[in-house]
């Protein structure tokens, strides 16, 4: 995460360093790790035995912390090392204590052109395991909620149109209304380069790409629940 411009606190409140002091034992250092909005608040936490690193954040509002803990409680153990563990939450502060996994981001990182399609066939192929991630599957709901969105989504694109393409989107969602339900699955809600990493394998050599490289969810789950694909 980047904290050039984070005018956040250097340190979580008081009952929150408590709670992960409950949960992971004593930390020797809190380090902001916030993205420069005011709604992020997130902190790297090292141990004061051995270490360990943990992150420990705050959510926004109770609906974004129920949504990330019931993702870690449910299909994001799945994953396995590919996504963090919840090690504790608490619903009064809306705060989650998780699991650090290793790797660098893949924001920033230009790999060689020839390689390029390689990685974003493992991102495919990562954001497949979490659609695949629930245990058994969800209801099926009737029609296709984001459809209703078109109007507000081709106002605000309204001026990078072309003539007909407002008839022509709205007519391929025309017939999109007759689409049988589709099924319903986990989705990562802010499934970008900056909340994916790469893990290189033993024989890496800094600053190039391996192709045997593994990719994981970062610290920011960020899921949006059940939703379409």
């Amino acid at each position: 995460m980047s904290t050039a411009a984070s005018t956040h606190p250097d340190l979580p409140p008081e009952e929150v360093r408590q709670l992960a002091e409950q949960a992971v034992g004593r930390i020797a250092t809190w380090t902001d790790t916030s993205w420069a909005r005011e709604s992020s608040r997130v902190w790297r936490a090292r141990g004061a035995e051995g270490g360990t690193t943990w992150y420990v954040k705050i959510h926004q509002n109770l609906r974004f912390y129920e949504r990330e803990v019931d993702a870690y409680r449910s299909w994001a153990p799945r994953l396995a090392a590919a996504a963090p563990t919840l090690v504790t939450a608490d619903n009064a502060l809306c705060a989650v204590v998780i699991t650090a996994v290793p790797g660098r981001p893949l924001h920033g990182l230009v790999p060689p052109l020839e390689q390029r399609r390689h990685l974003f066939h493992q991102i495919g192929a990562l954001a497949a395991a979490v659609h695949r991630s629930a245990a058994t599957p969800f209801p099926t709901a009737e029609g296709v909620p984001a459809l209703a969105k078109v109007e507000r989504h081709l106002k605000a694109a309204r001026p990078y149109l072309n003539p007909g393409d407002e008839e022509f989107i709205r007519s391929i969602v025309a017939r999109a209304e007759g689409v049988p339900p589709l099924d319903r699955v986990p989705t990562h809600g802010d499934f970008q380069l900056r909340n994916l990493l790469e893990v290189p394998p033993a024989n890496w050599t800094a600053g190039v790409y391996a192709a045997g490289t593994r990719l994981c969810l970062s610290k920011d789950l960020v899921p949006s629940g059940v939703t379409y694909p």
